[in-house]
């Protein structure tokens, strides 16, 4: 596997979006991120986690499957994960 292939951009904000900073706050700070590649990317780490979990439940590691539920949680809320970006 070639580690020199991932990208560390996103690792700071999405660090901040699961300790329960704003998506504003985030964005301001990284300016050299577009929000809807940050929408984007924190929707396939929730996708990636719940994939996680289903492995989880079926090895019966409950200790860890309940870890990376409140990963979940944490990540999972606001606009990231709203049903429309249009309010009416």
């Amino acid at each position: 596997m070639r580690t020199d292939s991932f990208g560390v951009i996103l690792m700071e904000p999405m660090y901040q979006w699961s300790d329960g900073n704003s998506f504003e706050n985030i964005m301001e700070n990284c300016q050299n991120i577009n929000e809807g590649h940050m929408v984007r990317s924190v929707q396939r780490l929730d996708e990636l986690i719940r994939s996680i979990i289903t492995s989880l439940q079926l090895v019966d590691d409950h200790v860890m499957c309940k870890k990376m539920q409140e990963c979940s949680t944490s990540i999972h809320r606001n606009i990231v994960f709203a049903s429309s970006l249009y309010h009416k």
